[in-house]
């Protein structure tokens, strides 16, 4: 089964579940994108979510035996993502820093405007990792709340409320300092209030 034809995910699991390393690159290449924005917002740090990204898809491809497909398979790609995101966080003490590194390339190949990536950084360094978690998920990622509640252990209730509350101190931190200040000190400009 050559990767990047038109074959169905679920085709792509059961030929991955049965051995088929191709079908499984297949689902790698569906999901990649995903899982690399997942664990950037996760971690931050842009080598760290690549180390992130790979170690989840050694995982998926070794514990692909036991999806019981009770989810869909992003779901369960993103629980394995967001385990080894706080592993790779726990093990580097870094579960609540967010570096203010260069901007990593876009999907497309092209550089980010480090500015804007540095203010995204610094808002989501602003959440509490479960707000941060919630909020990547519904509002970047778009998995429905039901969804994302599978993916984080929650019930749907707490899943809303988390992303209500991400909403809010993000809404606040980009209307005050946050981002006007980010850009100001980015120019050499002084920051005044």
């Amino acid at each position: 089964m050559a990767p990047g034809s038109s074959v169905d995910e679920a085709t792509l699991v059961a030929a991955a579940s049965a051995g088929d390393g191709d079908a499984f690159m297949g689902l790698v290449e569906l999901h990649q994108a995903k899982v690399r924005a997942l664990a950037r917002g996760l971690v931050g740090d842009p080598a760290l979510a690549e180390d992130v990204a790979q170690d989840t898809f050694l995982r998926a491809w070794q514990g692909l035996g036991g999806f019981r497909q009770e989810a869909s398979f992003s779901s369960w790609l993103y629980a394995i993502t967001r385990r080894t995101a706080l592993e790779h966080a726990r093990r580097r003490r870094r579960r609540e820093e967010v570096p203010l590194e260069a901007a990593p390339a876009r999907e497309d190949g092209r550089s980010a405007d480090p500015v804007l990536r540095l203010d995204l950084d610094r808002a989501l360094a602003q959440l509490d990792t479960e707000q941060r978690e919630a909020f990547l998920l519904v509002a970047v990622l778009g998995l429905p709340y039901q969804e994302a509640a599978t993916v984080l252990g929650c019930p749907f209730g707490t899943v809303a409320s988390r992303v209500a509350r991400a909403r809010a101190r993000l809404a606040a931190w980009l209307t005050g300092d946050g981002v006007e200040g980010s850009r100001q000190r980015a120019s050499g400009e002084e920051v005044t209030r």
